[in-house]
């Protein structure tokens, strides 16, 4: 026993310099993600998920046929374009949600929209970090798992960014295929001559699908494209002509969302937006409000720790680093336009699945402005070399471990309201473990299963529902209401199954 204690010790205690850390760290994200996971194998469809499947769900009932499920999938997004909004991709994803091949289909949302979150995040950083900037590996392995750390389990609303298919679709995963569409950008550039068209057309397809989905990820990815080009263009860099094509397919694709019928009618319902100089003022305060919100001390700390790792491998880059300030303010800027879109819309900053695709960004711009200060204080004459070089396994991982600890406990002791100055809201692996320890998830599973047998009795036509014992904060999107012709989720339902009517009988 004691030879394991030495070999344990001696594994936390060697310099910074190895891969430990990371290893350390990388395990610790794995087990934090398993219960995230688990959950999401008791996931059920709920509210809009219905609402855009109307014609998809019973042409796959009648006929079986996946073709033909797709082709009414087109003809939702035809519909919708006119009616209510011009996001054609994201539509005709809302329209082939899992469930319409089967309600017990649904389960694989969670593996679909998390697993595209994690997958993004790591090609874009390894892109950035290594192929870009050629940063060391431990400064690449330790920030890509603090990001997916803080970001995945912080996040403002996990049911809808990872469970709830309809909200997470629109917002996660689009945010993810712009992560995908920077990756490819930047691997472009140093591609051969063989392999560049495949990079091309890998960016055309982004760029069409983005411009057809949500506003905010695309606005906001459309102006970083488009600095991106006059930074080359100012550089006198031959690269920037291989982004036109990408650019007018992406600017093509938005306009297309922008100019539809459907949204026209959309604003109609909110008659006091405030205009497009109100807009951005407002997405002016919505972004200083959300920095002083999200830099807490759970997200501040590690990412305190994470800097002279940062510094250090900015410190080895090639880049001069002269403007930081300027730097800060910049990105700052591009920011706030992520708010642009719902102000414009809505006058409001939108829910909060607008907000967890801004909260991934937020730690990214987080980590860029850590790298690019950092590499203003070394070009300065400041070391980090020594500062890092001096850390110890064990010091780094226990104050690591001792944070994402904190972050996860401290809001669930029943004294969570005490806590908001540490982050303000629970850790979503936490609340799966509990969700799964007290059975809340496997009882409002089974009281699914429950409604879709009656949904599918085709002797009976008039469904009546009672509520769900257990509504999990991380699957629990919404209910039917007692009002069968409630539009939102009553009819769709209705529509669904060939039933009379649909209701819940809430008391």
């Amino acid at each position: 026993m004691n030879i394991r204690k030495e070999k344990v010790r001696a594994f936390l205690e060697k310099p910074v310099a190895g891969m430990r850390l990371c290893v350390v760290l990388a395990v610790i994200f794995v087990l934090c993600l398993i219960p995230l996971f688990v959950v999401g194998l008791y996931n059920a469809p709920a509210i809009d998920d219905f609402y855009y499947s109307v014609q998809t769900m019973p042409v796959f009932r009648e006929t079986g046929s996946v073709l033909q499920t797709i082709a009414a999938a087109v003809d939702q997004v035809g519909d919708t374009y006119q009616e209510w909004q011009g996001s054609y991709a994201a539509v005709f994803l809302f329209a082939l949600h899992p469930a319409v091949f089967g309600e017990a289909w649904y389960a694989v949302s969670t593996f679909i929209l998390l697993g595209s979150l994690v997958g993004a995040n790591w090609l874009f950083s390894w892109v950035l970090f290594r192929r870009v900037l050629k940063v060391d590996r431990i400064c690449w392995l330790a920030t890509t798992l603090i990001v997916l750390l803080l970001g995945i389990h912080l996040v403002p609303s996990p049911v809808q960014s990872y469970y709830w298919w309809n909200g997470s679709i629109y917002y996660t995963f689009f945010y993810s295929l712009s992560l995908v569409f920077f990756s490819l950008i930047l691997l472009g550039f140093d591609a051969s001559k063989k392999t560049r068209p495949f990079y091309l057309i890998g960016q055309v397809l982004l760029a069409f699908l983005l411009g057809g989905g949500n506003m905010v990820t695309a606005l906001f990815s459309l102006v970083v494209l488009v600095l991106l080009m006059i930074g080359l263009v100012i550089r006198r860099d031959q690269h920037v002509w291989q982004l036109i094509l990408p650019l007018l397919v992406f600017a093509a694709g938005f306009a297309v969302n922008i100019l539809s019928p459907g949204n026209a009618l959309r604003s109609e319902s909110y008659p006091n937006t405030p205009g497009v100089i109100g807009a951005i003022e407002l997405s002016f305060y919505y972004s200083l409000r959300s920095v002083q919100q999200w830099l807490t001390p759970a997200v501040a700390i590690p990412l305190a720790v994470l800097f002279p790792i940062l510094a250090r491998a900015a410190g080895r880059t090639q880049f001069s680093f002269r403007y930081p300030l300027l730097f800060s303010l910049g990105t700052f800027t591009v920011y706030t336009t992520q708010y642009t879109p719902p102000v414009y819309a809505m006058g409001v900053a939108g829910e909060e699945r607008i907000a967890d695709v801004i909260w991934y960004v937020f730690l990214w711009l987080c980590v860029v402005n850590l790298f690019y200060w950092g590499g203003w204080l070394v070009r300065r004459g400041v070391r980090f070399e020594s500062v890092v070089q001096k850390m110890k396994q064990r010091q780094m991982v226990a104050i690591l471990f001792l944070l994402m600890t904190l972050s996860a406990i401290l809001p669930v002791t029943g004294e969570g309201e005490n806590f908001e100055w540490w982050h303000g809201r629970e850790c979503a692996g936490i609340n799966a473990l509990h969700s799964l320890k007290v059975g809340e998830v496997q009882t409002y599973a089974k009281e699914c299963r429950e409604r879709w047998e009656i949904l599918h009795d085709d002797t009976v036509q008039e469904v009546v529902s009672r509520p769900f014992s257990k509504t999990p904060y991380l699957l629990y999107y919404g209910d039917l209401t007692q009002d069968p012709n409630y539009e939102w989720s009553n009819v769709p339902m209705r529509r669904c199954y060939g039933k009379k009517s649909v209701t819940v009988l809430w008391e």
